[in-house]
């Protein structure tokens, strides 16, 4: 096990674990309705609009807030992407870090117009699970695979949109981390 700098909500905390099982083979999820704080970018590449959200929506945990309060990290940072129209369009990425429990009643706002507070309800996810450093090609590789298995599986769910998880910065590497040391996730809802 490493030893990580940023404070860490557990997952397990965010979901109902009387709902985590597997199906086949994957794994099914129930996560409890929350607050999370976000922003949206328009890119061609998950790393890109991860950057410039993951900064944006940093600058609220770091102070920027109704309360000028620094909140802390929690994980997983979640990215919602709806894919563009075609291979050559903007995608729409929208970055999201959970709500601490202890703000979750009283949220500041953003000072930041581009940062919103989201409120997400409860929801019913398949996840896929990978290590390594996440990347465009990734991200896309495992989201097709997860779909793959549920289609094969003959299981409902939205196609207009996943999500993705990463628990350990893909923009700093830990001392001692290895890529296989890396938990990512990517998740479709349960139609």
């Amino acid at each position: 096990m490493h030893c990580k700098q940023q404070p860490s909500t557990p997952i397990s905390y965010l979901y109902s674990a009387a709902m985590s099982q597997k199906r086949r083979g994957t794994k099914v999820r129930l996560y409890n309705a929350s607050k999370w704080v976000g922003t949206t970018v328009e890119d061609l590449s998950w790393d890109s609009a991860g950057k410039t959200g993951f900064n944006l929506v940093a600058d609220y945990i770091s102070g920027a807030n109704s309360a000028q309060k620094k909140i802390p990290m929690a994980l997983p940072v979640a990215v919602k992407i709806t894919p563009g129209q075609g291979p050559a369009c903007d995608s729409s990425f929208t970055v999201l870090f959970f709500i601490p429990f202890s703000y979750q009643a009283n949220t500041p706002t953003p000072t930041n117009p581009n940062v919103t507070i989201v409120e997400l309800p409860s929801l019913t996810v398949y996840v896929g699970e990978y290590s390594g450093d996440p990347t465009d090609d990734t991200v896309v590789q495992n989201a097709d695979q997860l779909a793959n298995d549920l289609q094969r599986d003959n299981e409902n769910f939205v196609s207009d949109f996943f999500f993705t998880g990463t628990y350990d910065s893909p923009y700093f590497n830990y001392p001692n981390m290895r890529d296989a040391d890396r938990h990512n996730e990517v998740w479709l809802l349960a139609a």
